[in-house]
């Protein structure tokens, strides 16, 4: 699940950018890279999962709300 949820918020993102869209993409990428982080030295466990599935569908919204 883990790596579900980590490859849709990195899609996000890509789309995100290639629709020339600067702002949101690079906040969603800074805090699921601080999630990343901190999953892989402390251990947040499913937390890590959670954060980046409401990552990814915030940034899924917003390209489907940018592309309408």
């Amino acid at each position: 699940m883990f790596y579900i949820a980590l490859g849709a918020w990195l899609a996000g993102v890509v789309v995100s950018w290639i629709n020339h869209n600067r702002k949101l993409p690079i906040s969603i990428f800074a805090v699921g890279s601080l999630v990343l982080a901190l999953q892989f030295t402390v251990g947040l466990g499913f937390l890590s999962v959670a954060v980046l599935a409401i990552l990814a569908a915030i940034i899924w919204i917003a390209n489907k709300l940018d592309m309408a």
